[in-house]
Parts: C-alpha cells; structure tokens; sequence
C-alpha cells in the first residue's frame, strides 16, 4: 500500500472497525505492562487520544498497526498530533532499505525533521536503517529514549537517531556517508522562529541532498498547508502531491500535505505563527467606540439605561432539609442579586485562547497590543503564562510575549460567545452566562460575528440558529490562533442567576416552539443516571423509584431530545423534578402554574431556579440532603460545593406532599 492508501484511509471509526480498534489497545495494552505491571485497561484506554480512538489509518493492517504504535507512544508525548506520527512513520518504514534503492541508487536515506521535538520517536519506531535528525535549534545532544522503547514490539534504533543544529545536518550525512534525504518534514509552529518561513532559504544547506524521489512533506494548520499545496501545484505541475485535512485533539483544524517527483527543494513561504507583544496594562483605557482603546456601553434599557439590575428570587412554596440549614444557605435562596448590564468594545481587538493546568480563560488585547485585565474573566489573568513570564521596563511599563500559530480577521463587529474556552461544556453556565448575550448584540444595534469554542455542541449551535444567527455569522476561535475582528465586543461576565433580561430570550424560543401551550399535565424526574464525575446523587436509584411507583412520575432524559421537544417536555410539565443543575435549568422555557423542584444538599444551595421561578413566573421547592465532603474541604462550601451527595427518598416525598397540599 502507498502513501496515498494511508492518507484515504484516514476516516473516523465505524461499527466494522469496533473489533480491530479493540484487538490493537489489547495487544498495546498487554505490551506496555512489561514495562508498567500494573496498568489497568480501563487506564490506559482514558489515556488514549480521542484521534487515535475515534479514526481508522488506512486499512486494516495499517489500523491496527498505527493503533497499536500511537496508543503506546501517547503515554509519555502528550500533545503529539497522531495523523502527522502516523504519516511521518509510514515514509520512514517505506524508506527502509527492503523497499528503497539498494545499492543501485545510493546508500540508505536519512529523514529530517524540522518541527515538534514529540514527533520523533514515534516518526522513527521500526525504522531499524534509515537515519534521523532532529532539528534543534541549540543543545543537539544526545536525548533519553521514551520509556515505551523498552516495549518488546517496538524497535527504535536510538544509535541512529541525531538531534542538531540544521546548518549541521548537510556535515553530519556526509561524516555518516549517506548522500540521500529520503523525506524532508517540517512541522509547524517551528520554535524559536520568526513569523514566516521561506522553505529555499532555511534548507539551502540541504538543496544537494534532496532529490526527485525525496519527499517533501508538511504539517500545518490547514489554512497555511492547502496554500501550499496550491503553490506547490503552481510550480511543479508534473510532481505528485497528496494531502489531507483533519481535526487534532486539541481541535485545531489541520492538514498533511506530502509531495514527491519535485524537481527541487521546494520554494514556499510559509506562515509560522505569530508573536504578539502585549502591554499588560492593569486596566482600560477609555474611548469612543470607533477609536482606539476600549469603550464602555449601556444596553439595558438603551444607551442611557442603568448599568446594573437587582434580581429578585422567588419565595419557595416548600423547603426540606435532613439537617438545620444555615443562614448563609438560606441567603443562596432568598437575597437579591446584582446583575451588571455592561460590554466594553475596542476597535481591531482581538481574542487567544489561554488553557493550562493553572487556569482556562480568554486574553483580549486592543489594535496597539494593550492586554486589558477587566474584561472577559479577570480573575484568572494573573495565571496566564503571558502575565506568569512577563518583564518590566524601566519606566516600570509590564511587558509580555504571547504566541498562536495563526491570526483569523473578522470583518466588522465581533462578540465572543463565552467568556471562556471551555464554560459551554457546562451547559448550566451556557444557559446562564453565555446563550443571551445575543440580546446584548441586538439592543446595541450590532450585526456582529458571533465567536464560538471549536467543541461547541450541536444542540448549542441551534439554539443560536433558532434566535437569527445563521451558521455564516458563527466563526470558531481556534485553540492556535487570534482572531481579530475591526471592531471587538466584549459584555461583561454575569453571575450565577438569571435576570428577567436573559429569560427573554428563552420565552422567545418558547413562543416560537410552543404558541399555543395545553394545560400542563405531566410528572417529570431529570435523570441523574449518567452523572459519573462530581455532584452524584448516590441515592438516585431508591429516589427514582419512589418517584415513579408512589407519585406517577416519569424519567426525562432531556440530552436525548431535539431542541424543540425539549422546550416542549419542559413546558408540559405540571411537576418537574431534578438534581440542582443544567438539567432542571431548562426551566427558563416554563410557563406559570408550573413547579419545579431542586434537590441538592447543605454545601451546593444555589439561587439559579429561585431566578428563573421569579422571571417566568412558576413556583419552586427545594430537599436537601447532605454532601460527601471531606473536613478539609469545609472551605471550598457555598457555592463552590461538588461533591457527591445522598438523599432520604422519604425527604423528597415529604416535599411533594407539601408541593401538592399547597396547590390543592
């Protein structure tokens, strides 16, 4: 099979590839406990991309090949692209003397790899004579093989793997005597480098060893790598090009692009990434929108409305409890809240995504590079690397670097959707503080782009489509870029309630769904069946089925229906019933006469349905049981609380007998 069998074959997984996917992380699986005794299947397979579980690589040999190999090889090189290792391994195994020119036209082939130091080992595995040389830009010293060499079936010649400097790869074949580059890889963002590369002039060094049967091959976000297949096309119209586009894991869109029978060494001009140097400044400076610099705007009730609303909660008609409530529970419940009404806009702002280990937020920084800490969520700033690796001048003016592979424009406004990469994963906080700031747009008069996350749900997405945002004014913040709009808008974050402003958009969708609702008749529980990670009911079993025998309820599992019966279901319900969170918070389609209950426990009292009940006008009933929390955590309580909790089933009777004799 050719390369181009490889690349054909790359295609997400189907139910006929279920038993030879499984087949290869057992082999992978039963390997690598060789060198790690007790490893756990269900472990190892959590550590597995979702790229390299979730497609196939060529067919089925190859698959199970690659699947096997990537598996083991992603223990220790997190972050590696899969497609990219699989691509780079299959030209080196190919480049093996069995199937290269033996003797007739040259000695064996070296690849060099110019890009992600984690691709190495991977690109190298098996390939027992072809030589490899690693470009480095400073220290080309020897490197540790990864532990999984040790695996019995891998074989990874560490003898003939070399990490240097590239003016010294073109000496050090000629000291090897190999006169051959078999593959030239270059793997973008190259470190170190500046914002293009111009491929004739970095490998000039090289041009003598590159020949008409060299491949050339290049790895990039898609953007940059199908501009240079269609330069490539343009300038050797007879060689053979082949390419591919895919999703990494980190969401990137990306492309592999592989070309033989050139004439030369390619000459291309590449994007590399881009260095953005910010002025932390501590602050906004304030300006017309239109000019330079931030703007601040009013748009509840027009331009010269207030800048704040106060939420009123609505009085529950029932509150249970297995243990006395404190008074601060009691507040979460019953106080008004401070809602902000404000968006700052600047003219050619732009947007990066920060995530590591210390924080996850978005940077906005203006046309002049001023990185400005009171927008977007300002709490988390000060743990972005940009701010963590920033310097001071003289003038004591904070400095810092911040880098991304490639910059998107926006014509015209813009607006981020979230005030973080990753909020929408919660589908309560997309509910609350994300999904209405369309009305924001709406009341500033603004056509704007919307600006999503690259995991944004299916579900999420129409319901943008349901409210007049078409998929054409929908742009996808890539993890690797900045996306810079003319003009940048940016609300500030709201906080864990709704207001009456935000539910106006849910009674839109609820009209638009539902204009001429029936009388509410139905007993609904929310499932809590699939919660596996914090905030488990462990009781659920034992609650569910009182529910369903006693009082006639029945299970709604609301993930599993369409947009439009899902308002329905909730606004069909007499008696709703649920765990606190995302689920019992499509209440916001509620209609009054409705009742909604929340069962949750002392450390997580939360005023969301309070909010909701308040502004849509149906009533609200809490039980509440006690959390599974250890003594250290007694700080991390209201309203940070996540932890599993249990519940008397006959605590929840109680409340809906109350619920019950209080509608009689």
């Amino acid at each position: 099979m050719d390369l181009s069998t490889l690349l054909c074959g790359l295609a997400p997984v189907g139910p006929q590839d279920h038993q030879r996917k499984l087949g290869a992380l057992k082999f992978a699986h039963d390997k690598l406990r060789e060198i790690e005794p007790e490893l756990d299947f269900l472990d190892f397979v959590r550590g597995v991309p979702a790229s390299i579980l979730g497609q196939t690589f060529g067919y089925s040999g190859e698959d199970f090949y690659f699947t096997a190999l990537l598996s083991v090889a992603a223990r220790d090189r997190a972050g590696f692209d899969p497609v990219t290792a699989a691509v780079l391994n299959r030209i080196v195994l190919q480049m093996n003397f069995q199937t290269r020119f033996i003797g007739s036209r040259g000695l064996p082939e070296a690849l060099v790899h110019d890009g992600a130091l984690e691709l190495f080992a991977p690109c190298m595995a098996n390939g027992n004579v072809v030589i490899g040389l690693q470009v480095v830009p400073e220290n080309p010293n020897p490197r540790d093989p990864p532990k999984w060499a040790e695996c019995s079936h891998i074989e990874l010649a560490t003898h003939a793997m070399l990490w240097r400097e590239l003016a010294d790869v073109g000496p050090v074949m000629a000291d090897l005597g190999r006169n051959r580059i078999g593959c030239l890889a270059l793997t973008l963002p190259v470190a170190n480098l500046g914002a293009r590369i111009d491929t004739a002039e970095r490998y000039a060094s090289l041009s003598h060893l590159f020949h008409d049967d060299s491949f050339f091959v290049i790895s990039a976000s898609a953007e940059v790598a199908l501009k240079a297949v269609a330069d490539l096309e343009r300038a050797e119209p007879e060689a053979r090009i082949v390419s591919r586009v895919y999703d990494a894991s980190n969401g990137e869109r990306r492309a592999v692009v592989i070309a033989s029978g050139l004439s030369r060494l390619p000459s291309l001009t590449l994007e590399n990434g881009i260095e953005q140097v910010c002025e932390i400044s501590g602050g906004r400076p304030r300006a017309e929108r239109g000019e330079d610099g931030f703007a601040e705007h009013r748009f509840w009730h027009g331009p010269d409305g207030a800048t704040h609303e106060v939420v009123k909660l609505r009085p529950p008609i029932a509150v249970v409890a297995s243990a006395p409530m404190p008074e601060e529970a009691r507040r979460h419940i019953s106080a008004d809240q401070i809602f902000p009404h404000l968006a700052h806009s600047f003219k050619n702002g732009s947007i990066v995504s920060s995530i590591d280990q210390f924080h996850v937020t978005y940077l906005h920084f203006d046309g002049q590079g001023r990185l400005i800490d009171d927008v977007g969520e300002a709490s988390n700033l000060p743990n972005t690397p940009i701010v963590r690796a920033s310097t001071v001048d003289a003038e004591g003016v904070k400095w810092g670097l911040l880098k991304a592979n490639r910059r998107i424009h926006v014509k015209g406004a813009a607006m981020p959707l979230t005030f973080t990469p990753t909020l929408h994963h919660f589908h309560s906080h997309f509910l609350l503080q994300c999904f209405p700031r369309v009305l924001i747009l709406r009341d500033l008069g603004i056509e704007a782009t919307i600006l999503v996350p690259p995991t944004l749900r299916k579900k999420q997405r129409q319901m943008l489509n349901m409210v007049g945002i078409p998929d054409e004014r929908i742009v996808v913040i890539p993890p690797d870029a900045i996306v810079q709009a003319d003009e940048m808008i940016v609300p500030q974050p709201w906080p864990l309630v709704f207001s009456p402003y935000t539910l106006s958009i849910y009674d839109e969708m609820a009209r638009k769904v539902d204009p001429n609702p029936g009388k509410p008749s139905r007993r609904l529980l929310i499932s809590r069946e699939q919660r596996t990670s914090w905030r488990n009911m462990l009781t659920y079993d034992a609650v569910r089925q009182m529910l369903v025998d006693r009082y006639n309820f029945e299970v709604l599992r609301p993930e599993l229906l369409s947009l439009e019966d899902e308002i329905i279901a909730y606004r069909d319900a007499a008696m709703m019933i649920g765990a606190e969170g995302a689920g019992l918070y499509s209440a916001v389609y509620a209609r009054p006469g409705q009742v909604f209950m929340a069962i949750g426990d002392e450390d997580y009292i939360m005023p969301i349905l309070s909010s909701a009940a308040s502004g849509r006008n149906f009533d609200v009933g809490y039980v509440f049981g006690e959390s599974i929390r250890a003594d250290s955590d007694v700080e991390r309580r209201l309203p940070a609380g996540h932890s599993d909790f249990v519940i008397d089933p006959e605590k929840v009777a109680t409340l809906i007998e109350r619920v019950m004799a209080s509608r009689a």
